[in-house]
């Protein structure tokens, strides 16, 4: 999946982009949608280690 991601992500000025997620050390990899804007209060408020 990770080779097609460029064409997974919106367009048109959309500003969400995939962040990527440090997994379980396992080689699952995980990636999230979101603003920057949205990134940040998930990690701010839950957390998350979004790169």
């Amino acid at each position: 999946m990770f080779e097609h991601m460029d064409e997974l992500a919106p367009g048109a000025g959309d500003p969400r982009r995939f962040h990527p997620i440090s997994g379980n050390g396992e080689g699952d990899d995980f990636y999230l949608l979101a603003t920057p804007e949205q990134a940040q209060a998930l990690k701010d408020s839950f957390g998350f280690d979004i790169e």
